[in-house]
């Protein structure tokens, strides 16, 4: 998760750049360093408790299914004093025969000087077990993708305490195992709302023992090595979670270092 850090930091204000105290990698580093591996772990455990977080699942109930995890999330980005809301739409689909509203939570930190310009942090909050159409059996999710959010959740955790010329998204997406959904909802709002969308970190199954890596544009991916459970069972991702978002927070700093010029005219697009 240190990866999502360091692009986010390419929007840091002119002065931090230039402070004589610190070079840019070195406020990289102390960034990234404020990670909290324990705080990522009790953030997974709360996702296991909602029993199964299925796109299909209940969205009533207040303690178990996709609507109680969404509102939780949705509560902690509150909680950081980001703007927060719910990105929503009806679907229906191969993997949703019946329309279903599908939601995601989303947290604002709007920049200080180029708003338009978005860094977008995010991990899916849905989970599954081996049936991707069954709703009501536990599905722990702890590792896909409970852990990619964790990552979201501790970046925006350590990031809310400063300020950025551009603008942070961070997003729990939801339908992602039933075809990507949230991510295409997210897409459709961004463009509604004419980010300019610069960089999105997806994280994806970040907790696995296999070494976890993380693309700007593309995804945190690591499979599961043979043999291993990852939605049948919890697995800590108290170490390797650590490790991947602290990669991802440096990368998106570094990013966002890069970023000191005027950014380019791309616009968010489906």
């Amino acid at each position: 998760m240190k990866k999502l850090l360091l692009l986010s930091v390419a929007f840091l204000p002119t002065t931090a750049l230039t402070a004589p105290s610190q070079s840019p990698d070195e406020k990289v580093r102390a960034i990234a360093a404020e990670v909290s591996p324990d705080r990522m772990h009790q953030t997974v455990e709360r996702l296991v408790g909602f029993g199964t977080r299925h796109t299909l699942s209940t969205q009533t109930d207040p303690k178990r299914g996709i609507g109680a995890a969404v509102r939780w999330a949705e509560g902690e980005m509150k909680k950081l004093g980001l703007e927060a809301l719910q990105t929503c739409d009806t679907v229906t689909g191969r993997r949703v025969p019946t329309p279903t509203r599908v939601c995601n939570a989303v947290g604002i930190q709007r920049g200080t000087e180029r708003p338009n310009d978005v860094v977008i942090i995010q991990g899916h909050i849905d989970s599954r077990v081996t049936d991707v159409m069954n709703a009501t059996a536990d599905a722990p999710g702890a590792n896909d993708d409970g852990s990619g959010t964790a990552a979201v959740l501790e970046a925006a955790r350590v990031l809310t305490q400063r300020k950025f010329p551009g603008t942070i998204v961070y997003a729990t997406l939801s339908g992602e195992e039933q075809g990507l959904l949230g991510g295409k909802i997210l897409a459709d709002y961004a463009k509604t709302q004419g980010w300019n969308v610069v960089t999105v970190l997806n994280n994806d199954i970040i907790a696995t023992a296999a070494r976890p890596t993380a693309y700007a544009m593309t995804s945190m991916s690591a499979s599961c090595r043979k043999g291993r459970v990852c939605r049948g069972r919890p697995i800590s991702p108290r170490r390797p979670t650590a490790s991947a978002a602290k990669t991802m927070l440096r990368r998106a700093t570094s990013r966002a270092f890069s970023m000191a010029s005027p950014i380019g005219s791309t616009s968010a697009s489906t």
